[in-house]
Order: structure tokens, then sequence, then C-alpha cells
């Protein structure tokens, strides 16, 4: 009989009784009489199992821990996943708390404005500030002003809680890889999504990354359960969990018409109006998950915004000329994304010559775009996407509000031997390869993996945006650590394409970029410092960061605000007047000298 790989014949065991010989030998791509041989191989160990006599003797490990049934196996398997990954993020929280980084600080950031708009909400503001909230990611705000109602204000109860969801999410990861593979590649998997440092990383902050990466996570669990059952409402809660996921992370808005053309393309053999159905259901589903934020922006602002209005934006700093895969700083927009969305706005409308609706602003940076691809022929576009698909591969976590390698320094919890992005991608990989011979069964997870990455490729890298497919190359990593060593028995060809695979990609996610450098998070460690009395400290990280980068304005004005708390209005003014001068469009410090003008009667 043709030698079978582990993982064919654990498809062929899987699948006997629910497809017939003949539409497994295709899926595998083998001949049909080798399946039908492996049928009657298995067949003959069930009725040599059946017939044996039983052995009598009684080990004693086996007395005093009694083999588990299948549902016990699986009840104690979900405990361990979940208890690991609450307790590692428990003890991260209470690392967290011992810094300076346990609240949001005043920077005007995610987190802050966050923080700010959740308090708000409980105020009774339930609209928020259209001229801001209507650029931000909704959902997360108001699950957070949910927990600041039923909790308290607590960052404690927020992180905690966080760390709850988190924990589950691992368990879903299991529950999905042990739905398309088996209990041990579920269990290899959760065990990495637990002990991932990045996830730790933004469990504890007032930021919509954990709960992203449960509604995502919950999405494709409930759609893998439809494409083997059929039913329904299994369609229906993806859908629902689809929107809620792009309420979170609008990322998914673009995966969302690949997922159509999967159902229409997976379920081509049933009848039109079925697979029309199907679409329709899963449409209906996510729009009814996003309808409340839509009816929010209308109200707000007279104004079809689907989600969020800052899509043109992030398209302008992902494309246009200048871009380096990376977020940057648009001159005169602004740092923090307060200033960011107004300045945005204040150049669109300058521009244009009248007051703009925000799906107008978004829609004129988004012709920016075009303008400069078109200005410059697209000659700098296909190395930039380049670039980009390099930096999502690669090992280098690309901070976003904090740095994760700032933190490093400061929480010893993220110097334990964490798993790190750059063995995750690469196991993923080689499990893609061992994979294929199951493309159909497995193409859900492929897509979501070259969906999201294409998501990604449209804007620009950063570790909080790409830690969101993590969870689904870990399941294609745990499903090659687990039968690496049988392949490596049974097919020596495909053991060296792994080995290959896994060293091509272990080089390539290495392939040096250049780091950011801690400029910003000295800055914001200053405010810290600052906020908790301590100035000459607060001084010295100020100055830390004007000595990495010169150029980079904020210190400067965050010295000036110090000064100003001290009442040395001279200092003051010239660290605000130097921040001005390194970004014209920074409002704060033309306001600030205005006031210490005014108040001092300076001309």
């Amino acid at each position: 009989m043709e030698q079978l790989s582990k993982d064919r014949t654990d498809y062929i065991r899987d699948n006997i009784n629910k497809k017939t010989v003949r539409e497994i030998a295709k899926e595998l791509g083998i001949e049909k009489r080798v399946v039908e041989k492996y049928v009657k191989k298995i067949k003959r160990e069930t009725a040599a199992r059946d017939h044996a006599p039983k052995d009598k003797r009684i080990n004693f490990i086996s007395h005093i821990f009694p083999k588990l049934s299948p549902k016990a196996q699986v009840f104690w398997q979900v405990i361990f996943i979940f208890v690991l990954a609450l307790i590692v993020r428990l003890v991260y929280i209470k690392a967290l708390h011992n810094t300076y980084f346990f609240a949001p600080f005043k920077g005007g950031y995610d987190d802050y404005m966050f923080d700010m708009w959740a308090q708000e909400i409980l105020k009774g503001n339930w609209l928020g500030n259209p001229a801001i909230y209507i650029y931000r990611m909704p959902l997360y705000v108001y699950f957070l002003s949910l927990v600041y109602f039923v909790l308290g204000h607590s960052y404690w109860a927020l992180y905690l809680l966080q760390s709850f969801i988190g924990a589950l999410t691992c368990v879903i990861v299991y529950a999905i890889a042990s739905l398309l593979f088996n209990r041990t590649v579920g269990l290899v998997a959760g065990a990495v999504n637990a002990l991932y440092g990045i996830f730790l990383f933004y469990n504890g902050m007032v930021v919509g990354e954990t709960l992203a990466l449960f509604t995502t996570c919950s999405a494709f669990l409930f759609l893998s359960v439809f494409q083997k059952k059929e039913k329904l409402y299994y369609l229906f809660l993806s859908g629902i969990f689809i929107g809620l996921s792009a309420l979170l992370r609008g990322n998914m808005l673009v995966v969302l018409p690949l997922l159509i053309l999967w159902l229409a393309a997976f379920f081509r053999k049933n009848r039109i109006i079925k697979i029309v159905s199907y679409v329709l259901i899963l449409a209906a589903a996510v729009l009814l998950a996003i309808s409340p934020i839509i009816v929010r922006n209308y109200v707000c602002e007279k104004d079809f915004v689907p989600i969020s209005a800052l899509g043109g934006l992030n398209l302008y700093i992902g494309n246009a000329f200048g871009a380096d895969g990376k977020y940057r700083a648009i001159e005169g927009v602004g740092g923090n994304p307060e200033e960011m969305i107004a300045g945005s706005v204040r150049i669109a409308e300058k521009d244009v010559g009248r007051s703009l609706k925000p799906s107008e602003v978004s829609n004129y940076w988004m012709n920016q775009t075009l303008r400069s691809i078109k200005e410059h022929r697209g000659s700098y576009l296909m190395p930039l996407i380049a670039r980009k698909f390099m930096l999502f591969w690669n090992a280098y976590e690309l901070p976003d509000i904090w740095d994760y390698y700032f933190f490093r320094q400061y929480v010893p919890v993220l110097q334990f031997p964490l798993f790190g992005f750059s063995v995750i991608a690469a196991f993923g990989l080689v499990g893609m390869y061992l994979g294929w011979a199951r493309k159909r069964d497995l193409s859900l997870l492929y897509l979501f993996i070259v969906g999201y990455l294409a998501s990604l490729l449209l804007f620009f890298i950063t570790s909080r945006y790409r830690m969101q497919v993590v969870p689904f190359l870990t399941i294609f990593g745990a499903y090659a650590i687990v039968n690496i060593g049988t392949v490596f028995k049974e097919d020596k060809r495909r053991a060296m394409v792994c080995v290959i695979i896994l060293i091509a990609a272990l080089m390539f996610s290495h392939i040096p970029v250049r780091k950011v450098s801690f400029e910003t998070s000295h800055n914001s460690l200053g405010i810290l410092l600052k906020r908790d009395g301590r100035v000459k400290e607060a001084v010295e990280e100020y100055n830390k960061a004007i000595e990495i980068a010169p150029k980079y304005p904020t210190p400067y004005y965050n010295l000036g605000v110090l000064y100003v708390d001290m009442e040395e209005y001279d200092k003051a003014l010239a660290y605000f007047k130097k921040a001005l001068g390194l970004d014209p469009g920074f409002g704060a410090a033309r306001e600030m000298i205005e006031k210490i003008k005014d108040q001092e009667g300076i001309e």
C-alpha cells in the first residue's frame, strides 16, 4: 500500500463515516484505491480490537488516575488552557501595577481618549463629541463605559475583566484548532496564545485589542461550525461577531467580501438560492451589529459613516509618497489622535475652501492618496507594498501607544521566555504547507490569514494591528509542531521542505529593520512622573527624549507646561516657541504662547 502521512490517515479516519471514498481521495489528491486499502485496514484493526481478550492487570497509576473519557479530557484541557492564560495575565497585571504605566497618561493617546470618553458617557453624553469620536473605532468605549458603570472607574477591575476575556479567547482558539484538526493541536495552540508576549502587553491597556481578539476568534469559530453543520444560526452568530469585530478593528470590513466569496465557493454544489440566502444572512447579521453606530453617526453629523471616518487619512499615512510601511506623523496634522483628527479636518477644509462633513474629510485624504500615486506614476508603490509585507512577517513588534521593548525594561514579566512573533509565524507557515493537502476543509483558515494580511497592506503595519492574525497562525503552527515528527519518519521529501520553510521564514523575519527609538516612550514616562509629582525625574525623561530626537516637538511642549506650573514663564515660553518652530501646526503650543504673552504683557 502507498505510504500515507499521518495528517492524511487522520483525515481519512475523521471523515470515513461522513464522506465517500471518492470524495476523500479527491480532496487528498490521491488515488481512490489507496483510500480503499486504508479503509479496509481500519476495519480489520477495529474488528481485532473488538475481539481481543481484556487485560485484567491493573496498573497502579491507572488505579489512582482512571482513564478519562473524551468529554473529561476536553474539560481538563479547557481548564488547563484557561487557568494558564489567566494566571499569566494576572501576574502581568500585578507587575504592571508596580510601575507608572498602570493608568492611561494624560497625553491624548487612544487609551486616555477612550478613558475620558467612557466617563463622558456615564455623565449622560452618549454620543460624545462628534468632531472627534466619529473618527474613532466606537465599540470599545461603550464596553468601557459599561464596565465603569458596573464596577466603578477602576483600572484593576478593567484589566481583570480583560484578563478573563483574554483567557477565554485562548479557549476559543483551542476549540477552533480541535474542530479543524484534533485536541492535541488545540492544546498546543491554546497554550501558545496564553504565552504570547504582545497579548499580555495590550491586555494591560485601556484599548480594545483584547476584546477585538475575542470577537474575531468567536466569529471564526461560529463560521467553522457552520462550515461543518450548515446550521443557519451559526452563520448568523458569526455575522454578529464579524460586525462587532469591525467596530473594534476596521480591517474586518476588508475581510468581509472575501468571506462572502468563500461562502459562494465552498458551498457551490448547493442550489443558487441557498447560497444567496447564506450570503444575505451573513450580511444582515453584520449590518445588524454595526447599525447602531451608523445611526449614531448620522444623528451626530447627518452624514453616512458606517463605522469611522478615519479611513481616508489612514490610507494617506500608509500609501502617500514618503510612506515607509509604518505609522508616521503627517506634517501639520499633529501627533496625538485628537490633534491628528483636528489637523486633518483643518487641512482638508482649508484646501477645499468650505466646511466638510466627516465622510468628505475621509474622501479628501483618499483622493490625496490617489493623487500622490498618480503624480509619481505609482513608481514607489510596489516597493512600498513589498516593505509592508516584510514588516508584517518581521520579528520586530512595531510600537503604537507604548513600545513593547521599552516596557520590558520596567515590567519583568515581559522578560520571561514568552513566545514571539517570528517563531509563531515560522511554524505557522510550515503548518500552512502541511495542511495544503486539506486545503478545502482548511480554506477558511487560509482565507483569514491572507485576507487580514491584505487589509494591513492597504494601510500600515503595527504590532497592535498585526496581533489579530496571530491566533490563526498559531493554529497552523501547532499543527506543524504536533505532526513534524511523523512527517520526518514517513516522508523525507516533505520533511526537507518543512525545514527549508522554517529556516527561510526565521531568516526573513529577522531582516534588519529600522527600529523605533524610545523618544515617545521617554516623553510619555515624563508625563507620568510629572503627574506623580516627581518633577526632576520628569525633566530628565523629557531631556532623554530630546537627546534621542532633537526635532521631536512634544517634549519641548511638555517642558513648557512643566515650567508654567512652576511659574517660570520665560523658560516655558522658550520651550513652547521651540515646539511651534518644529511643528507649525502645533495648535496647543501656539495657544500657550498667546496665553503667556497676554498674562505677562509680552508683545
